[in-house]
C-alpha cells in the first residue's frame, strides 16, 4: 500500500492521518515515529520542512505528524514546560491528547510496542521531553531537535525508567539557546544542561559525552560538516537506556536538514529498539 494512499484518519477536533510504509503488511508489527511541530506552525509545515516522510516509508515506519492545539492568536503549540509554550495559560492536557493518539494508532495498526518513536522541534521537542518525564512506558527512544526539557527537574514525574534520547541542537542557535535562556520570564536550561539531566533521568551513572568520531553534513545551508555525534560510553546506562548528542556549528534554529539528516534520524531509531 503506498503511504499516501487509503487514509486512516485519526481523532475528531484534532484528525491526524496515519502514513502507511509502501511495504506496510497488517501481520507484521512496525515500528512508529510521531512528529510534533514547532510554536507557531503546522504539521504540514514541518513535514515540508523536515520531509521525514520518503525515508519513513523506505525504512517501514508507519508516519504520524499531529497538529498542536490553537491558542487565542490562532498560533498553533503543544503545552509542553512551563517556558514553552503555553503561554496564554490554555491549561490544555497535551500530554492525555498524544497518549491516547498512540492508543488510538495501535488499535487501527500493527505496531510494534518496543519500536515506537516521538520526535518533535522547538516547541515539539519541549513537549517532546515532557512526554518523555510522564510517560517512558511508551517509547523505545525520543528525539528533540531544537528543545529543551524542564529546568527544574523535580517535574519530571517519572525519572529512572529506561530510555533512548537523541538531542539536536546548534550552539548558534538565535530561538532556543544553546546556553539557556527566558520565554516570557520562564527560564529554560542549556542544551548540555538538558543532555546531563537525561543521563541522570535514565539511570546512567557518567554525566559525560565523548566523541563518537562520527560528523554529519546535515544541511547545505552551511558549508561543509557542520554536525559532530557524542555519546556515552555506553556501560554506563542500563539496558535499552542510552544518550546521543548531534551538536551542530553556524546552523540556525530551524535550518533545513537534508535526506542524509532524514536516513540517519530512522538509523538511528532502528539502533534503539528496546530489547
Amino acid at each position: 500500500m503506498n503511504p499516501f494512499d487509503g487514509k486512516i484518519i485519526l481523532g475528531e477536533t484534532r484528525p491526524v492521518e496515519i502514513h502507511l510504509p509502501a511495504n506496510y503488511d497488517s501481520k507484521i508489527a512496525h515500528p512508529l515515529l510521531v512528529f510534533l511541530h514547532g510554536y507557531r506552525s503546522t504539521a504540514l509545515e514541518h513535514q515540508t520542512y523536515f520531509n521525514l516522510g520518503p525515508k519513513a516509508s523506505e525504512n517501514g515506519f508507519v508516519y504520524l505528524y499531529p497538529e498542536g492545539i490553537k491558542n487565542v492568536q490562532s498560533e498553533r503549540y503543544w503545552k509542553a514546560t512551563d517556558a514553552c509554550c503555553d503561554f496564554a495559560g490554555m491549561g490544555l492536557d497535551d500530554v492525555g491528547y498524544l497518549r491516547d493518539l498512540i492508543r488510538q494508532v495501535k488499535s487501527r495498526v500493527n505496531i510494534d510496542d518496543d519500536k515506537v518513536f516521538l520526535m518533535g522541534h522547538s516547541n515539539g521537542g519541549f513537549m517532546t521531553y515532557r512526554m518523555a518525564c510522564e510517560h517512558p512506558e511508551l517509547f523505545a527512544g525520543v528525539i528533540s531537535a531544537s528543545g529543551l526539557t524542564w529546568l527544574d527537574n523535580a517535574k519530571c514525574k517519572k525519572t529512572g525508567k529506561p530510555l533512548n534520547i537523541l538531542h539536536i541542537h546548534s550552539v548558534d542557535d538565535q530561538l532556543a539557546l544553546y546556553e539557556g535562556g527566558i520565554f516570557l520570564k520562564n527560564p529554560f536550561p542549556s542544551a548540555e544542561q538538558t543532555v546531563a539531566t537525561w543521563q541522570t533521568n535514565i539511570g546512567c551513572t557518567n554525566t559525560n559525552l565523548a566523541a563518537t568520531g562520527n560528523t554529519y553534513d546535515f544541511t547545505d545551508e552551511v558549508s561543509g560538516i557542520e554536525t559532530t555525534e557524542y555519546s556515552d560510553d555506553g556501560a554506563s546506562c542500563p539496558a535499552n537506556a542510552s544518550i546521543t548528542f548531534w551538536k551542530l556549528v553556524d546552523a540556525i534554529h530551524t535550518p533545513v536538514y537534508n535526506q542524509a539528516f532524514a536516513q540517519e534520524i530512522f538509523d538511528w531509531c532502528m539502533a534503539h529498539y528496546r530489547v
